[in-house]
């Protein structure tokens, strides 16, 4: 395999989409590689912005929803995005940002398991990701806890914590004493070996 500079060279040349390099904004001797946080600016948004901005914002103001076919935008975008993920044109759709659209995700499938709110994500997960989880817990709190807000203004932030205490795990769940000693000795919870303990000590003592 040919790992010389020339041959390198050779090949941008020969590549069918050396030219789209021409179509963004990046500094000289640049190599750019972070598409996935901030993309390269294409060099064509500048003038689309400004028409945006300046003529169908500007000028044509509420009349652009339809002059300017914003009414539409979000099928006419998912139409492009369809060719480039297999889809059929009309099953796309381009709405909001990915954090709104995870929220709007997020609570309506709470919604639709009412008897299930959790939700559980990985603690490394994208810290935007984990913010919004915590902003759907909280819209469950306020649901579950009426008044929380004139508990806050009043200081009392007790009937939060709790709630939070009992729905909010980072390992695991919570479970009630006698469960747990059930599943722990396979028998029924009783007083009777605490207080032969207890008695045993207290003779041993006399």
């Amino acid at each position: 395999m040919t790992t010389d500079l020339t041959h390198a060279r050779d090949l941008d040349i020969k590549d069918p989409l050396a030219p789209m390099r021409a179509r963004f904004h990046l500094p000289e001797k640049l190599i750019y590689l972070d598409g996935n946080s901030l993309g390269p600016l294409p060099i064509a948004t500048v003038a689309r912005q400004k028409d945006m901005v300046a003529r169908q914002w500007g000028e044509g103001l509420i009349r652009s929803w339809n002059d300017a076919d914003w009414i539409d935008a979000p099928a006419r975008i998912g139409r492009k995005i369809a060719r480039l993920i297999g889809a059929k044109p009309h099953e796309v759709l381009v709405t909001d940002s990915v954090s709104v659209n995870i929220f709007k995700l997020l609570v309506a499938s709470a919604q639709l398991s009412p008897k299930r709110p959790q939700i559980l994500s990985e603690a490394g997960n994208f810290h935007t990701d984990l913010h919004i989880a915590s902003g759907c817990l909280e819209k469950v709190m306020r649901r579950e806890l009426p008044g929380l807000d004139t508990d806050f203004l009043n200081g009392n932030v007790r009937r939060a914590t709790n709630w939070l205490g009992d729905n909010l795990q980072r390992y695991g769940g919570l479970r009630d004493p006698e469960s747990t000693i059930s599943h722990a000795t396979n028998e029924i919870p009783n007083e009777e070996p605490l207080l032969n303990y207890l008695e045993k000590i207290f003779i041993s003592l006399v």
